[in-house]
């Protein structure tokens, strides 16, 4: 059975929008908008698709820590060289309800066919507890010299 292009972009919207631990996006480098936000972006993020889409990449900017923002630009500005774009980067992101999260994301870009960039698409993973516990246990390292290793 031949499937149509709608049916097979339907079926891994499908998938992506059933993926509850990390939110999946793709961010039209032309238009500097998201094409897509997969819905767990309520839970870890705070903010539904929509409401990323209205509050933009520069709102979105906005939230992230400020000691990581000009980091997070600088990278946004090098998805136009994909020679320069880290593939994985970790940041601090406000939550909605005012918390600070740390975000590990994973992207790439996508090339047109004219072999120019065209979007990023990615994972965003909320690695808070993580962390905490990584911070918790060099502090316990330290209290009794051990070796973080």
């Amino acid at each position: 059975m031949q499937r149509t292009n709608d049916q097979i972009e339907d079926k891994l919207r499908a998938i992506l929008d059933d993926s509850h631990d990390m939110v999946h996006y793709a961010l039209n480098l032309d238009s500097c908008e998201f094409d897509y936000i997969s819905p767990s972006s309520l839970t870890i993020l705070g903010f539904t698709p929509d409401q990323i889409r209205a509050m933009g990449i520069a709102g979105f900017q906005q939230r992230i820590h400020p000691a990581d923002r000009t980091r997070m630009t600088e990278e946004l500005e090098a998805s136009e060289h994909p020679q320069h774009l880290t593939p994985q980067i970790e940041y601090r992101f406000q939550h909605k309800n005012g918390s600070s999260r740390y975000m590990h994301e994973v992207r790439s870009i996508i090339h047109d066919n004219n072999r120019q960039p065209a979007t990023i698409v990615g994972t965003i993973a909320d690695v808070s507890a993580e962390k905490r516990l990584n911070e918790r246990l060099a502090t316990l390292c330290r209290k009794f010299n051990l070796d973080e290793n």
